[in-house]
């Protein structure tokens, strides 16, 4: 199975998410917003696909700015949203293959 591991990365004025090490997204300090459906259609993501995270995704303990809270928002996201993905992945492929109704 490919195997796509996610980072998270803090910059002055932007958060990186990266996939392989490839910057796949951008979160500009100054917009504060991600467009969802860019960030879905460049994680690229196949039923084979094994998610991992190459950190552990460490908050920052109090966030002082915009910037340290953005990074924050994004650490909780990209946790539930590779999760959610990871548990959709898992039950697509333990799905029965003669099974229409599945």
């Amino acid at each position: 199975m490919p195997k796509q591991v996610y980072d998270v990365i803090r910059k002055d004025d932007a958060i990186d998410i990266c996939k392989n090490d490839d910057v796949i997204y951008s979160i500009s300090i100054i917009d504060k917003s991600i467009n969802l459906q860019n960030l879905y259609l460049s994680m690229n993501i196949d039923i084979a696909d094994e998610i991992f995270i190459k950190q552990n995704f460490l908050k920052i303990e109090e966030p002082k700015n915009d910037s340290d809270r953005i990074y924050n928002n994004t650490i909780d996201f990209m946790n539930r949203l590779l999760y959610s993905i990871n548990s959709k992945l898992k039950e697509l492929r333990e799905r029965q293959q003669d099974s229409i109704f599945n």
